[in-house]
């Protein structure tokens, strides 16, 4: 008895050996990577189950007392019972991952449909015009498609704005190129529109009640900022991920005016990058006083 205990006590070491790696796995968002550590991870847990299963019968056999057999097995579980919430995070990090590339590949599809489309409706339109009919020049769509959430609305729609909307086609075209340009689940909310003027206007009505109030888009992307991850170390990659966020969330609010609204947290900021810090402001005794361009 005393060498399968002994086993079960090696078995817990590889698994925590096996565990230590799993950080730089999740980290890498690679789904074969993921799934393999979180297979091997599994199957070291079950072999671990089924060795304390053995102990516990062997304990029995000789006699021991029960309530020490159940102290033992419970500290045993409550071990494995880390480890398996980190292969269930693992499987749902591979679920997110999978539906990722999945809505990308439905995306990429889509979007090779809408432009075989339009090179359609473009020989259509010179036809047209050889024919003697007139007709305004359609803009080229070069608009990514509206995402259904207030940190995309403003770039969203000041595409949509002066490269749509703005133009000389008619309103039930630029509707037709609205519905296009939503993705699937913001686009149902305008499906049982027809296709008229009146539609149109209220398609943009319906989009900018729901995702274009200045005071939901305002406080979605000072979220954004309080909710930047803190950066220990000084890894390029991870910190400049961490700038790009950072200055697009801050240029979309100060291009709606709302920059007074995010100065209290500059220091806030700073303080998630304890790496680089001091390098940042070495140079300025004034820091302390800094707004975020700075």
């Amino acid at each position: 008895m005393e060498e399968t205990e002994k086993t079960i006590e090696n078995k817990l070491k590889v698994l925590k050996l096996t565990h230590e790696s799993t950080g730089t796995i999740a980290e890498s968002k690679l789904i074969k990577p993921i799934q393999r550590q979180c297979k091997l991870l599994e199957g070291k847990v079950e072999e671990c189950h089924e060795l304390k299963t053995e102990v516990q019968e062997l304990k029995l056999e000789r006699g021991n007392d029960e309530e020490d057999i159940k102290v033992w097995s419970v500290e045993i579980e409550q071990r494995l019972a880390e480890y398996e919430k980190v292969v269930g995070g693992l499987e749902e990090l591979e679920r997110s991952l999978r539906e990722e590339e999945t809505r990308e590949t439905q995306e990429k599809e889509e979007q090779s449909k809408w432009e075989i489309k339009k090179k359609f409706e473009a020989k259509a339109d010179g036809k047209e015009g050889n024919a003697g009919k007139p007709k305004a020049k359609l803009p080229k769509l070069v608009i990514t498609r509206f995402q259904g959430t207030h940190l995309d609305w403003q770039r969203f729609w000041g595409q949509f704005e002066a490269e749509i909307d703005k133009s000389d086609i008619g309103q039930v075209a630029k509707f037709s190129y609205l519905k296009e340009l939503l993705v699937p689940r913001v686009r149902a909310t305008t499906d049982g529109l027809p296709f008229t003027s009146e539609s149109y206007a209220r398609a943009k009505n319906i989009l900018k009640t729901k995702y274009g109030r200045p005071s939901e888009v305002a406080n979605a992307h000072i979220q954004s900022i309080m909710g930047l991850p803190v950066i220990t170390g000084t890894n390029p990659a991870r910190i400049c991920e961490f700038y790009e966020k950072l200055v697009t969330n801050i240029q979309t609010l100060e291009s709606m005016g709302k920059e007074k609204e995010i100065r209290g947290y500059v220091r806030l900021t700073l303080d998630k990058l304890p790496g680089i810090r001091a390098d940042l402001v070495r140079l300025d005794d004034d820091w302390q006083e800094w707004a975020f361009p700075s």
